[in-house]
């Protein structure tokens, strides 16, 4: 039995085209691993990025609802004994 390995510095063409020529060590796990997204460390750019649109948004609504909430706060208070 000839066993395969894979170093980790193959790129995914020759390790796909490994995998295919011999067909007994396709199993599921390796595809996975072959397609699977190479994602590390952009997770926290991403939420930056969320952070800084919600902020945005956060504030165009204020600055559109902010005196209409002021004046029903003003008008609610004023009616108050």
């Amino acid at each position: 039995m000839n066993s395969v390995t894979f170093d980790g510095k193959s790129s995914h063409v020759t390790v796909l085209r490994v995998v295919l020529r011999n067909g007994k060590y396709c199993s599921e796990r390796r595809i996975h691993m072959l397609f699977a997204p190479k994602e590390k460390g952009q997770g926290l750019v991403e939420y930056a990025i969320i952070l800084a649109l919600v902020a945005i948004v956060v504030i165009a609504v204020m600055r559109l609802l902010g005196p209409k909430i002021g004046n029903t706060f003003s008008t609610i208070a004023s009616s108050l004994p």
